[in-house]
């Protein structure tokens, strides 16, 4: 603005200024997100159910994680009524955020033509146990169809076809309990069978199901469908976009194409086996060498009770020539101990157990024959830990880079 005339003049700008105004905006904006994503991630106790799906990619070889799905939570709020006479009320407040849980995998099944990732296959089935009071809250989650969810209830909860089949006629009594199996897809669906289902709320109908699209040979898309005793209950677009698929799939040590991997339990198998079994010898021969083994010649002793049970402080009545000594028809034998051979095998097995798993013990805490130096113990503990840190690394990778990501993406879709 130039003060002579009042009039606005051009004026020279540097590249160089513009560009860092825009990084500025740029790291302004991203640091905002970063805030955003850090709060839901509290909310939802993210570190907890991180720490459980490693916790089963070490027992079970696999960690599942499931997210982010939008969750309606319900917190409780106290309002005013009257702040002059200081009266207040309980309010139910509900909000809508995307939560991470983690997935038990032995409840998980993916496209068995997926790989190695799960990404590549056309989806993903879980099955939940609720009982009848969580399948009730369904009704205030959104998506959800109350007059199926009615229809449910008044059913009572039902074992699946395939449950109920596998079971013998005898044990199918069994199989009869008061939770509902809950399964749910989440995946690509033909928009033919959308409609046909015939349970297409608006906004499926704004995701282009047509006439012509059921005889596009390429339409799809992406969708969840929740299913509980045979009565589909919700049926909704996948919240994200792209339609990538909310699972996470952690292995502990990978597997050639499969999504899934082996746990430690698995990886020590075989020296697992030599430990039990020297253990059974060890308390096997603990018991023979516990008491000596007691020979009598039968007709020369006899006890006072009658009984020949060994007990403390016991007398025995020598019926023997009188010429003869006792030790003639009473004696006893020792069998050796060998506690320390059967204890140096099952150090073996454990030693075999921490080269096979990769997990030494002095990284669990035990120093056993590391040097007490300061130096040799660090790059002793460096060199342990490489493992370690290669899980740490696979886990970013597999699950941290894809999660947040998304988590990115439902922010800036909704």
């Amino acid at each position: 603005l130039n003060p002579a005339t009042g009039q606005l003049e051009p004026t020279q700008v540097k590249k160089s200024d513009v560009a860092l105004a825009a990084e500025e905006v740029a790291r302004n904006r991203a640091k905002a997100m970063e805030r955003e994503i850090e709060d839901q991630l509290v909310e939802c106790d993210y570190n907890s159910q991180v720490r459980e799906a490693i916790h089963n990619a070490a027992l079970l070889g696999t960690g599942v994680l499931r997210g982010p799905l939008p969750m309606t939570r319900f917190r409780s709020s106290w309002g005013a009524v009257d702040e002059a006479g200081g009266v207040y009320e309980l309010k139910a407040v509900s909000e809508k955020k995307p939560s991470t849980i983690s997935v038990d995998p032995r409840y998980v099944w993916e496209d068995p033509d997926c790989g190695d990732d799960i990404q590549n296959g056309r989806g993903v089935i879980e099955l939940e146990q609720k009982t009848k009071r969580q399948v009730r809250e369904l009704a205030k989650q959104e998506g959800y169809i109350k007059e199926a969810l009615a229809q449910v209830l008044d059913e009572g909860p039902k074992r699946s076809a395939a449950m109920v089949e596998i079971a013998n006629e005898g044990d199918r009594k069994l199989y009869q309990k008061a939770s509902y199996d809950v399964w749910m897809y989440v995946g690509e669906i033909d928009k033919a069978d959308l409609r046909n289902a015939q349970l297409l709320s608006g906004e499926l109908d704004d995701a282009g199901v047509t006439d012509e699209a059921e005889d596009d040979p390429f339409a799809s898309m992406s969708a969840i469908v929740v299913v509980i005793n045979d009565t589909v209950v919700k049926i909704a677009p996948n919240p994200s976009e792209s339609g990538e698929l909310p699972y996470d799939f952690y292995p502990w040590e990978k597997v050639s194409d499969s999504p899934r991997g082996y746990g430690v339990p698995y990886l020590m198998r075989a020296p697992q086996k030599v430990i039990n079994a020297a253990w059974r010898m060890m308390l096997d021969n603990a018991a023979i060498c516990a008491g000596p083994q007691i020979v009598m010649r039968k007709g020369k002793l006899e006890p006072e009770d009658g009984s020949y049970k060994l007990y403390a402080r016991k007398i025995w009545l020598y019926t023997g020539e009188d010429d003869k000594p006792v030790g003639d028809a009473f004696s006893q034998i020792e069998f050796n101990m060998h506690q320390a051979e059967l204890a140096n095998i099952i150090k073996l097995g454990v030693d075999l157990a921490d080269a096979e798993t990769s997990t030494p013990m002095i990284s669990q805490g035990e120093q056993g024959n590391a040097p007490d130096t300061v130096g040799g113990m660090q790059l002793l503990m460096n060199s342990a830990n490489v493992v370690l840190r290669r899980l740490v690394k696979q886990f970013d990778d597999l699950v941290t880079r894809r999660h947040i990501r998304r988590y990115y993406d439902y922010n800036m879709a909704y």
